[in-house]
């Protein structure tokens, strides 16, 4: 529950979204040692971009040091990494276009940080639909090994949007067998639904 729930400061309040349901959460766990123990993901990340120590022992850290680290880390990434900043007037003026796809099971960055994103967006301009468009995707994890059916065409769909002005309603999503076969395919209709 508390993987779902997402990680909440030591009062209570939020600080990030939770993995989704029926996400694959193998890939957030690894074993090693002997007898075997746990490794969480991530651990690389905080030693070296964190706390910049490759010694660092993640069986060390109180829920305390965890909400310091977490703040730590905002702070020195949130401008690179973040998603708190959605002004994009700039990028607008310039004609730019904007394909946004997120998977409903990806378990390692929560779907609801894009969907959040894509509302904030919503708050500081108007007609965001007219340069950026966001596709979620069921069944789709993190990244392109992904066992559900993967978005495809997003680049095509770029292109038909800047040169013939046809924003795209819908993109297409395939699933593949392990030998290449397609075993599946579905339309991923854009967020918030398909409206004009």
């Amino acid at each position: 529950r508390e993987i779902w729930k997402g990680p909440h400061r030591q009062d209570g309040s939020f600080m990030w979204y939770g993995l989704p349901r029926g996400a694959d959460l193998s890939v957030l766990a690894a074993t090693a040692g002997s007898p075997l123990r746990g490794k969480p993901e991530g651990l690389d990340w905080i030693r070296y971009c964190g706390l910049l120590d490759p010694d660092w022992q993640w069986t060390t850290i109180t829920r305390g040091k965890f909400e310091l680290l977490w703040n730590q880390m905002a702070e020195q990434y949130g401008e690179v990494l973040g998603n708190e900043h959605p002004d994009l007037k700039r990028f607008r003026e310039l004609g730019h276009r904007l394909i946004i796809f997120h998977g409903l099971a990806d378990p390692i960055v929560p779907v609801e940080g894009s969907i959040a994103y894509y509302e904030r967006l919503q708050t500081k301009s108007s007609r965001v639909a007219d340069f950026v468009r966001l596709f979620l995707a069921p069944g789709y994890g993190h990244g392109y090994s992904s066992t559900g059916p993967t978005p495809v065409g997003e680049m095509d769909a770029i292109i038909r949007w800047v040169e013939a002005h046809e924003a795209p309603d819908q993109l297409k999503a395939i699933q593949w067998d392990p030998h290449g076969k397609v075993i599946g395919s579905r339309l991923l209709d854009r967020f918030p639904g398909n409206q004009n």
